[in-house]
């Protein structure tokens, strides 16, 4: 009698405990085998975020739009054989800077202005996503100082200067958000709205 053969699908560059940057691509590769020999298989890749894939390669460039945390699935078949493989990923969550705030709105040339950004760690199903405030930093025209999330700026013209939120979760994901300071020139009326927005 002929010996059963067995049919299993590896993964090659990732199992349970991959971290990703939310839109980097990343290279997803797998192997499928037929008695420890590469067999063609045709491949179905479900990344856990509702959508699905067929290949006949056995890899297959992927990025995620959101955090969070995903279960992979492959799939792969050949000839009358079929086998599966699965896999968790942890993919960074952008924080909320909805905390943002100026100590001042109106600002007039030449005065300093103190942005403060709180960011708070995330928690979402599997895992918490941290971030570092000591090594968060601002960026713009006359940042005199940063440290924690807070950054002492002045301005250095009139009219608008965007400055630059950047921080670092604990899978070495950077996030970055915008913050425009508008300096108005003397004499102007009718300014009802705030001058420092995110």
């Amino acid at each position: 009698g002929r010996n059963a053969q067995s049919f299993k699908v590896e993964m090659v560059n990732f199992s349970d405990g991959l971290t990703l940057c939310p839109l980097d691509d990343y290279k997803f590769e797998v192997k499928a085998l037929l008695d420890d020999n590469e067999a063609g298989a045709k491949f179905t890749w479900n990344f856990g975020d509702d959508r699905f894939f067929s290949t006949d390669e056995p890899f297959f460039e992927y990025n995620y739009k959101n955090g969070g945390t995903y279960v992979i699935t492959v799939k792969a078949e050949y000839q009358d054989f079929s086998a599966e493989q699965t896999s968790t990923v942890k993919v960074g969550i952008k924080p909320s800077f909805r905390e943002f705030f100026a100590d001042k709105n109106n600002i007039c040339l030449g005065e300093k202005i103190t942005l403060s950004m709180p960011v708070r760690d995330s928690v979402t199903e599997g895992f918490t996503a941290e971030y570092d405030l000591r090594r968060a930093v601002w960026s713009g025209r006359g940042v005199s100082a940063t440290k924690e999330g807070v950054a002492e700026c002045t301005p250095p013209e009139y009219g608008t200067t965007r400055y630059v939120f950047m921080i670092a979760d604990g899978f070495g994901c950077y996030y970055d958000t915008e913050v425009f300071a508008e300096v108005e020139k003397p004499g102007f009326q009718g300014a009802t709205e705030p001058t420092v927005f995110i």
